[in-house]
């Protein structure tokens, strides 16, 4: 596992089967793929960012993306196996996950959550109403893999069960949409028509 070199990094998970929307990280949303909206939403100079993913991307993304790209060591094992993945890479102390289908989580979304942090917390997790958002969350990197490891190998896939096995601290949004994913065709008509700049 990598040694923390930074405080604070940025993951983007961009690993996803794509099921039910094959292909979806490269559509054009405002003429620019998917998944370039999102790093470049979050890109800062202050922090590094890194994504994860369990392929390559075509030329114009790869060309694009001026980041280290972390490949899932466990395909097809959900976002808990590319976060276990990704973050014995990266050599940040804290790490704030966004998912690269999620247009609308912003820079403000993030500095947010990173003030909300306080001594002791080991995440800081989005929340509107009831509903919880382990994938716009900031985890501290070696508590979230001491809870996620075992619950991994022992079959467990629940990034939920991590964020309820550690000391977390809730920060609630009034707009659950800005953490709405594109999954289908409906998504991505709604994506387009809401526009990302």
């Amino acid at each position: 596992m990598a040694e923390p070199i930074a405080d604070f990094g940025v993951c983007v998970l961009a690993g996803g089967e794509s099921t039910r929307l094959p292909g979806k990280l490269e559509r054009p949303v405002d003429g620019t793929p998917l998944i370039l909206h999102v790093y470049r939403g979050l890109r800062d100079a202050r922090y590094p960012i890194f994504v994860s993913s369990n392929r390559s991307f075509s030329a114009e993304v790869d060309g694009a993306l001026d980041c280290p790209v972390v490949i899932d060591r466990w395909p097809k094992s959900g976002p808990l196996g590319a976060m276990i993945s990704a973050f014995g890479e990266m050599p940040v102390r804290r790490i704030l996950v966004a998912a690269g289908d999620a247009p609308f989580v912003t820079r403000e979304i993030v500095e947010r959550l990173r003030y909300a942090w306080c001594d002791g917390d080991e995440a800081v997790v989005a929340r509107s109403g009831t509903v919880i958002e382990p994938l716009c969350a900031i985890y501290d990197r070696a508590a979230f893999l001491r809870e996620a490891w075992p619950r991994f190998t022992q079959g467990t896939r629940s990034v939920k069960g991590v964020v309820d096995a550690l000391e977390t601290r809730f920060v609630d949004f009034r707009d659950g949409s800005a953490f709405a994913g594109v999954n289908t065709e409906a998504d991505y008509r709604a994506a387009c028509a809401r526009g990302t700049s």
